[in-house]
């Protein structure tokens, strides 16, 4: 991938919640394209299988970071 500076800091954040493994979760060890990829952010938002409100929020901001689309 060539990540601009932006998508680099919304994975940054996307892998700081989840941990080192999230990132070859979230690419499919790097076989998603980076919209695929965007929209594979928005649905870690469960925590003990349940979604909650508070990961739906952060997964959305970090999502709007990796777009572009948000502060």
């Amino acid at each position: 991938y060539n990540f601009a500076e932006n998508e680099i800091v919304g994975l940054t954040s996307f892998m700081f919640n989840l941990g080192p493994g999230a990132l070859n979760q979230v690419t499919a060890n790097g076989t998603r394209s980076k919209e695929e990829i965007a929209n594979k952010m928005l649905e870690y938002i469960n925590s003990a299988g349940v979604p909650k409100q508070g990961l739906i929020k952060r997964r959305q901001e970090e999502h709007n970071i990796f777009t572009g689309s948000g502060a």
